[in-house]
């Protein structure tokens, strides 16, 4: 009887040991899946960008064509711009630009000055060709010499701000360089002029660029 009363007193406790390394089992396999779920959607939501930190200096040339109030004061003609980029991710580079160049016709001629920031947002990349469209502001400083049928007059020489937008692709030759192609449209802002007529237009450069990555 002793046995039997010893044994039924002893069950209970047995049963609440074995409740309690089964729960405590549980618990700790429950708190392994949520880590590895978290783990999981943090390695996906993680972003490594492609190739970080990667820079390149180009040199473009091609044909800059005159538009607007610019059309008809100087011939269209091909000009030379060089070219920074900074790959900040797989998907958006940075590009910096500066051009100088000068047209003339008959009595008449434009002087256009650039300096341009631009985002690159590329459309995808397929194997080492990458289409994108492009858009961002700049420094421009636009300056004219017009004949007022009698003489010819310069206009002041002013720094504006202004956008611009365009197109393009780059194909990668290997790890040092990259053939690009672009359409970039300029658009300065309009130059106050004191006495004159304000200085305004826009013009639109095609060109195909050279870079060596680095």
């Amino acid at each position: 009887m002793k046995k039997t009363s010893s044994m039924n007193m002893k069950t209970p406790i047995i049963l609440t040991v074995i409740g309690v390394f089964a729960f405590s089992n549980a618990f700790a396999a429950k708190n392994q899946d949520s880590e590895k779920t978290i783990s999981r959607k943090i390695d996906r939501n993680s972003y490594a960008p492609k190739e970080p930190s990667k820079h390149a200096m180009g040199v473009g040339i091609g044909q800059t064509f005159l538009l607007g109030d610019f059309e008809g004061q100087g011939d269209d003609s091909i000009t030379i711009d060089a070219i920074y980029t900074y790959e900040a991710s797989h998907s958006f580079d940075l590009m910096l630009s500066a051009h100088v160049s000068k047209h003339e016709t008959k009595n008449k001629s434009i002087e256009l000055f650039g300096l341009s920031a631009s985002i690159k947002a590329k459309v995808f990349d397929f194997d080492s060709f990458s289409p994108y469209f492009l858009g961002g502001l700049g420094f421009y400083q636009p300056q004219e010499t017009r004949f007022n049928g009698v003489s010819t007059e310069t206009t002041e020489r002013k720094m504006v701000f202004g956008f611009n937008v365009g197109a393009g692709t780059d194909l990668k030759l290997n790890e040092d360089y990259t053939l690009g192609m672009m359409g970039v449209l300029h658009k300065p802002f309009n130059v106050k002029q004191d006495e004159r007529t304000d200085v305004r237009g826009m013009y639109f450069k095609l060109l195909m660029a050279l870079s060596y990555n680095f």
